[in-house]
């Protein structure tokens, strides 16, 4: 084998690929760069005095010493049956890691093609994904995205939605798990919860984002908090509760969850009344039979009164549903949050941070989640992200959510969701080449799909964080 080829491939296995992490927002578009120790000059030396040789650099000399060993053998070269032992040796060098990312000896560095068919499915209503359509990407049509995905879908999903022009989910197990579980339930009884966890970055929350488009889709109403975080995290608005003592309001966070939960409902509620007079004040009053949409009006318009509104809102939700008006679909983005400190301060007392669990906001969804209702099904997710630093040991809902809040919740099925498959990975990066998010001609090679596997351990986040760098 010729030395260059073998210097390149000992650089890709020893320095760039084992020592390069791949949690990482930012990635530089020199990830993709290997060593070389002839010394020789031209690009920068590292400080070792190693000479750095990009990727596609790398394969463009590959290639070369490919069709100049092919050239010899049609001209019936003397000398490849000598060099042939001589070469043994170092073929060991691409047959050491024949199990896994290791196995060099079977990449090509040939564009990867695969047809529309591997890549695809033009069935956009999630009731209708089967297991056979695992790992398939589905396109959420433009009148979905209005009504179900205003605030659906996480930033870095945005960004990409942004630069495709199109929302694309990959249909996956846990999902399909999920809705196949719905589909076969009877909403005549309580419900158990679906607790989504895994790692940092593997699809928790398009998880939860493909099950509300299929309850969407199934005249669900959806109460959806996009990330819990969001309100336990430190806000300057916070009040006293006046109506529940010993309680802190949110306003402002109550007030854009109400324009929220009427923009993503807005068929359901048309028709829907208000079920018992609520006084606010001694002159502004909710009267019985006046409709639901009123009292939203209200909540937008009174910004004091949001905690309250959305109080009063999930208890009509409640009666409206144990009357079989429709089943509501709870979608609950950190769940554990409800059960840690936040970074809230006492409205009165500045020097003293409030449990979550004692914020107005939480604690109407924490009794919405206990109230054994029919018609009511709950999908949460947990996640690292919530947990304080020196809580984030593991991923699974008992240690994220605690002994206590775990056993108040139950029953629960937890639904794991880890990296992807090969066949999800192999789509994913084809995906992301379709669209132009992959652009670096070296990485769309299967040699350059293989170290992106390894890299990333098939992390979706890491893939599309990589990919998105080059």
């Amino acid at each position: 084998m010729n030395t260059s080829v073998r210097v390149v491939i000992a650089s890709v296995l020893s320095r760039r690929i084992v020592t390069r992490p791949f949690h990482v927002r930012k990635i530089q578009k020199s990830f993709f760069a290997t060593s070389s120790e002839d010394g020789s000059s031209g690009p920068p030396v590292d400080s070792a005095g190693s000479q750095r040789i990009s990727f596609s650099e790398s394969l463009r000399k590959m290639r070369e010493n490919s069709s100049s060993q092919k050239e010899n053998t049609v001209l019936g070269s003397s000398s490849s049956d000598s060099s042939d032992s001589s070469d043994s040796s170092d073929e060991e060098i691409l047959l050491h890691g024949k199990t896994g990312h290791g196995d060099f000896s079977s990449r090509s560095s040939k564009p990867v093609v695969r047809s529309e068919d591997m890549l695809r499915t033009t069935e956009s209503d999630p009731s209708h994904h089967t297991v056979d359509q695992e790992g398939l990407y589905y396109t959420v049509s433009n009148d979905d995205q209005k009504l179900y995905f205003p605030n659906f879908i996480n930033p870095f999903l945005r960004e990409q939605t942004d630069a495709f022009g199109e929302l694309s989910l990959m249909i996956r197990k846990p999902a399909l798990e999920i809705i196949d579980i719905i589909k076969n339930s009877s909403y005549n009884c309580p419900l158990p919860k679906f607790i989504i966890y895994g790692p940092r970055g593997v699809g928790k929350t398009c998880t939860l984002n493909h099950v509300m488009h299929y309850c969407g889709k199934q005249k669900h109403m959806l109460l959806h908090i996009p990330w819990v975080k969001d309100w336990t995290k430190f806000h300057t608005s916070s009040t006293p509760s006046l109506t529940k003592p010993g309680f802190t309001n949110l306003p402002e966070q109550a007030n854009s969850w109400i324009s929220y939960f009427a923009a993503m409902n807005a068929p359901l509620i048309k028709e829907l009344k208000v079920t018992k007079n609520i006084e606010w004040t001694k002159k502004e009053v909710t009267e019985e039979g006046s409709p639901l949409k009123s009292l939203l009006d209200f909540g937008v318009l009174r910004q004091k009164y949001s905690d309250d509104v959305v109080d009063v809102l999930l208890d009509e939700v409640m009666i409206h549903a144990s009357n079989n008006k429709f089943k509501v679909l709870v979608a609950i983005d950190g769940l554990n949050g409800f059960y840690k400190p936040s970074t809230v301060r006492e409205p009165l007392e500045k020097h003293i941070f409030i449990h979550a669990e004692k914020l107005r906001l939480v604690d109407s969804f924490k009794r919405l989640l206990n109230s054994g209702n029919k018609n009511i099904v709950a999908v949460c997710t947990v996640s690292e992200e919530i947990n304080q630093q020196n809580e984030r040991e593991k991923f699974t809902p008992l240690y994220l959510l605690g002994k206590e809040a775990f056993q108040e919740l139950e029953p629960i099925i937890p639904i794991h969701v880890g990296n992807y498959t090969e066949k999800e990975v192999n789509n994913c990066l084809d995906h992301y080449e379709e669209k132009k998010w992959l652009q670096n001609p070296a990485a769309k090679t299967d040699l350059g799909h293989q170290q992106i596997k390894f890299l990333t351990n098939n992390n979706p986040f890491a893939i599309s964080r990589i990919c998105g760098a080059n």
